[in-house]
């Protein structure tokens, strides 16, 4: 069975338009901004509309000093064990990693791994300190799968922490305990 959504005109032009955007269709732009919502755990409020601020859609960084440490919370772990990857789309964390496919080493309590920022829009340059959604393999080991395989305890809502241990070249990788 096949559902019928009515909404406006202005409301289908905007939604074809992110589905440009996405790589699909209306209903993929649908079903990937539900897949984002629901990696941010219970929505604890909606955002106003219309007008809403952009910044309302970013997950939250948890507690951070930007420049030593940032804390990142999971939402749903499923993709991040799936594709070895660690969500750092957040605008105010971003800035912390190297810029995009910009290499650094990810140290952790298994192994150092080669490690960059990756999946960026079209035409996103390298070096650019906002560009980029996932921290990923850069030689694609699986080092990050396997990192995620050895600590069966992380599960949705689990909190990574990395902090800087040599500027932007090497960084610490670990979870947080209550």
């Amino acid at each position: 069975m096949t559902a019928i959504i009515r909404v406006s005109e202005d409301t289908f032009e905007r939604l074809q338009k992110y589905a440009v955007f996405l790589g699909g269709s209306p209903e993929t732009a649908i079903i990937r901004l539900m897949s984002f919502f629901e990696c941010q755990g219970e929505p604890k409020s909606l955002p106003e509309f219309p007008g809403y601020r952009e910044e309302q859609l970013d997950p939250a960084p948890m507690e951070s000093t930007y420049d030593k440490k940032v804390e990142i919370l999971l939402g749903k772990i499923h993709s991040a064990k799936t594709y070895g990857e660690i969500p750092v789309w957040n605008k105010k964390i971003r800035p912390f990693f190297p810029g995009l496919r910009n290499p650094f080493i990810l140290e952790t309590d298994i192994c150092d791994i080669n490690a960059w920022v990756t999946s960026a829009s079209k035409g996103a340059r390298t070096g650019d300190p906002y560009a980029g959604r996932y921290i990923t393999c850069s030689d694609r080991s699986g080092k990050l799968k396997d990192w995620y395989k050895q600590h069966p305890g992380l599960k949705d809502g689990s909190v990574l922490v990395i902090e800087k241990s040599e500027g932007g070249k090497r960084y610490k990788l670990g979870i947080k305990t209550e």
